[in-house]
C-alpha cells in the first residue's frame, strides 16, 4: 500500500470467514503494519505468500527493490517470517530476543532471499520457489538458515535444490502427496509450479516459461531425482501468465492471470482420462520450442533471436546458405566418398543421402536438414556438432520449424503496442513515472525555446 508519504510499504490483513464456505464478503478484518512501516516495498518484489501450520503463520517476504537489506536480520526483507496468527513473534523463533519490543529479528525464520514467490509444507518440511534476477531457484528451506543472496545471481546460485537458467518466472508451488490417487503413480510425490516468465512477452516460452512445471525432488536425500519437466506449456499468440496452481479435490487447478481476446479469464483443471482424444497429451508437448528447450539448441545457435555464437545462426539465412553449399557439385562428389565407408553411422544413412541427392534446390535442403539432426555425421564424418539423440520425429518437427517462412501472421499487438510496453519496461514504477515525463517534457520545451531563441537572434545578428 501507498503511505501518507507515497512510499510503497508491505502490510498484511486477517480476514475472518464462515467455516467451511466461501464467501466474496470477509467479517472482521485485522490489519498488521508496523513491522514493516520502515522498510521499502515494490512492484513484484514485496510481501507474499502465506502458509499457516499449526497454529503458526509463515510468510514470504520480497527485497523490495534494496539489495543491502537481505542480510540484515534487523530487516524483514528478503526473509521468510514466523509469527502466530495474532501477529505475534514466536518466542522459539531462531534470532528472537526477549527485550521487551517486536522487531523484524524477533519475526525472521530463514533469510537470504531475493522474491520468494512460492511457499509450501510437506509435512513440518518447508520449500520455496524464488525469483532471481537472470536466474531462478528451487530451495527446501530450514530454520535459521542463511540462504546467501547477496543481490547478485551467484548468490542465488550458492545454495539451491534447483537452478532455473535462465530465469523463467518461477512463482507458486504445489504439492501431490504419494497417498494422493488423483494422478497416476509417476506423477505424485511431486512438486508442481507455475512459471509465469517476464510480463509483455507474447507466444510459447522460449526457455520452458509460461508453463507447469513439475519436480521430482527426493524427500529422504533431500536432492532432486531428475531434472524438471513440463506439465502444461502455453500455446497461443499473445500474452499469458500462469501465477498460481493448487491440487483439488478432482484435478490440479491452475490459474493463468491474463484474459483471453474476448476478454474472459479461466481457471483451468487439469485431470487424469487417457481415454480423452485430446490433440496435445500432458507431459508430453511435442512443440518445436519445447523441443529446441529439451536438446538446448540455443547454446551453440541463435534461434529467433536469441542464443549462443558457437553455431552457424539459424535464421532466414539458413535455407539459402545449405542451398548453395549443398546443390554445389562439390558436395556430390563427398557423399560419393562417405559412399564407401563401410562403418556406421555411415551404412545407415546410404538411402538417405541417395534421397537427398535424387532432389534438387530447396527441396534438397528440406531433405537434408532431418537426417542432418538425427547424425550430424551422416554425411561428413568429420562435422563438429555431435549427436543429441533427436529422434525422427523430433528431427522432422525440428527441420520444419527451422526452415518455415519468416514471414509470419500480425500479432496480437501492433507496433505502437510493442512501443509502448519498451518503453513502460524502462520507466520507474508509477509513483515516479510523473517525475520522468516531466522532466522529459521540461527538456523538450527548453530545448525548442532555446533553438527558436538562437534562430531569432542569429537573424537580427545576420542584418546588423
Amino acid at each position: 500500500y501507498l503511505d501518507d508519504t507515497h512510499t510503497y510499504r508491505n502490510g498484511m490483513a486477517r480476514f475472518a470467514s464462515q467455516p467451511g464456505r466461501f464467501g466474496l464478503k470477509a467479517g472482521a478484518s485485522r490489519l498488521f503494519l508496523d513491522l514493516f512501516k520502515e522498510e521499502l516495498s515494490a512492484t513484484s518484489h514485496q510481501i507474499g505468500p502465506c502458509q499457516v501450520k499449526g497454529d503458526h503463520l509463515y510468510v514470504a517476504v520480497g527485497y523490495g527493490e534494496d539489495r543491502s537489506q537481505s542480510q540484515n536480520l534487523r530487516s524483514t526483507l528478503g526473509s521468510v517470517i514466523r509469527m502466530t496468527t495474532d501477529f505475534a513473534p514466536v518466542p522459539d523463533n531462531p534470532f528472537y530476543q526477549d527485550d521487551g519490543q517486536d522487531s523484524a529479528i524477533d519475526y525472521i525464520w530463514a533469510y537470504g532471499f531475493r522474491n520468494p514467490f512460492g511457499l509450501k509444507f510437506v509435512g513440518d518440511r518447508l520449500f520455496v520457489t524464488e525469483n532471481g534476477g537472470e536466474i531462478d531457484r528451487f530451495n527446501e528451506i530450514e530454520e535459521g538458515e542463511n540462504y546467501l543472496w547477496d543481490g547478485t545471481d551467484w548468490g542465488i546460485g550458492a545454495r539451491a535444490a534447483q537452478v532455473f537458467a535462465p530465469s523463467i518466472g518461477v512463482v507458486d508451488l504445489e504439492y501431490l502427496p504419494e497417498s494422493n490417487a488423483l494422478f497416476p503413480q509417476n506423477y505424485r510425490g511431486r512438486f508442481f509450479a507455475a512459471a509465469s516468465g517476464a510480463p509483455g512477452a507474447e507466444g510459447p516460452g522460449k526457455n520452458g516459461e509460461r508453463s507447469v512445471l513439475m519436480l521430482d525432488y527426493n524427500l529422504a536425500e533431500r536432492r532432486m531425482n531428475r531434472a524438471p519437466e513440463h506439465l502444461l506449456m502455453f500455446r497461443g499468440e499473445g500474452q499469458q501468465l500462469p501465477v498460481s496452481v493448487a491440487v483439488g479435490p478432482d484435478g490440479l487447478y491452475v490459474v493463468p492471470l491474463l484474459p483471453n481476446r474476448a476478454g474472459s479469464s479461466a481457471v483451468l483443471k487439469v485431470r487424469y482420462d487417457p481415454a480423452a482424444g485430446y490433440p496435445h497429451r500432458l507431459g508430453a508437448s511435442e512443440t518445436p520450442l519445447a523441443l529446441i528447450n529439451r536438446y538446448q539448441c540455443r547454446q551453440c545457435h541463435i534461434i529467433d533471436g536469441q542464443g549462443g555464437s558457437v553455431g552457424p545462426p539459424l535464421d532466414s539465412r539458413l535455407v539459402p546458405r545449405l542451398a548453395e553449399r549443398l546443390n554445389d557439385p562439390a558436395y556430390e562428389q563427398r557423399v560419393a566418398e562417405v559412399d564407401a565407408y563401410e562403418s556406421e553411422p555411415f551404412v545407415l544413412y546410404r538411402d538417405a543421402r541417395q534421397a537427398i541427392l535424387a532432389s534438387t534446390g530447396e527441396e534438397r535442403v528440406r531433405r537434408w536438414l532431418p537426417a542432418y539432426l538425427r547424425e550430424p555425421r551422416f554425411d561428413n564424418p568429420v562435422v563438429e556438432m555431435p549427436n543429441l539423440g533427436i529422434t525422427e520425429a523430433h528431427a522432422n518437427l525440428l527441420a520444419q520449424h527451422l526452415l518455415r517462412s519468416t514471414t509470419k501472421e500480425p500479432g496480437r499487438f501492433g507496433v505502437l503496442d510493442r512501443i509502448r510496453f519498451a518503453v513502460a519496461r524502462l520507466l520507474p514504477d508509477l509513483r515516479y513515472r510523473h517525475l520522468v515525463y516531466a522532466f522529459i517534457f521540461g527538456a523538450m520545451a527548453t530545448t525548442a525555446v532555446l533553438v527558436g531563441a538562437y534562430a531569432y537572434f542569429g537573424r537580427r545578428a545576420r542584418r546588423r
